[in-house]
């Protein structure tokens, strides 16, 4: 396999695994924020909603790092 072809499968993956982290920021971090602010009534405590926040939050980062590592690889 050429080097350009290894370089564009790892923008793939990057670019892969950065939508999967948005996706876990906005579904884990945005959606309970903006119930917790509307005041929409849920079975589930504050502190596990922060919880749930909070690691959402930092899977997603970890998925975005993830990312930008992969890309750290790039030939010339």
């Amino acid at each position: 396999m050429g080097a350009t072809r290894r370089n564009e499968l790892r923008k793939h993956i990057a670019s892969w695994l950065n939508t999967l982290g948005a996706l876990i920021l906005s579904v884990g971090c945005l959606t309970p924020t903006v119930a917790l602010l509307l005041g929409v009534q849920s079975s589930a405590t504050r502190d596990t909603i922060l919880f749930v926040i909070s690691t959402s939050l930092l899977t997603g980062i970890s998925f975005h790092l993830l990312g930008r590592a992969v890309l750290s690889g790039f030939e010339e």
